[in-house]
């Protein structure tokens, strides 16, 4: 199967099972890259290296959609606000994961940021986790690379996306609810 074919394949799946997340999956543009390692959003598309997406079973390709998803779902594209990108991208990864996990989304792909320990130290938010990990936390069990890009544009044009977002969020819990 293709690499994009695989990708609509994930995103039907989540509306199917998961709705909330499906919904904002599918309003998502997504391309192919082979320039970056694995996969990353700045919260206008998604990326994917195919020669990544090819290492992977249909159940993590789901996971990985919905795990770039979550980025903008959860502002990480907007709130770094010159910390660390890598260990900012980290301390998201773990919030991403371990709700990806409790709420049985997809696949676990093993050597992601996974630590239900961490995610609780952290407050459960990637905030409090930022500042629970070590400086240089590069080098610490995780995943193999940033997958957050910082959103472009004015401070105004990101507050505008940030706000759009939001919305987007806002109807996709809505569309979940009526399913």
């Amino acid at each position: 199967m293709d690499h994009m074919k695989r990708l609509a394949k994930a995103k039907t799946g989540l509306i199917l099972q998961h709705p909330f997340v499906g919904s904002v999956a599918l309003g998502m543009p997504m391309r192919l890259d082979d320039t970056i390692p694995t996969a990353c959003t700045n919260g206008k598309e998604i990326r994917f290296n195919p020669d990544f997406l090819d290492t992977l079973t249909d159940e993590q390709v789901t996971f990985l959609v919905a795990h770039e998803c979550f980025h903008p779902m959860l502002d990480h594209v907007y709130w770094r606000h010159g910390r660390d990108p890598m260990k900012w991208n980290k301390a998201a990864d773990y919030v991403i994961n371990q709700l990806l996990i409790d709420e049985k989304i997809g696949k676990f792909i093993e050597g992601g940021c996974l630590d239900r320990n961490i995610y609780h130290a952290g407050g459960g938010t990637s905030d409090g986790i930022y500042n629970i990990l070590p400086e240089g936390s590069e080098g610490a069990p995780g995943g193999p690379g940033a997958d957050i890009e910082d959103a472009s544009g004015s401070p105004a044009e990101q507050a505008q996306e940030q706000a759009e977002w939001r919305v987007k969020v806002a109807q996709a819990a809505q569309a979940a609810k009526m399913m």
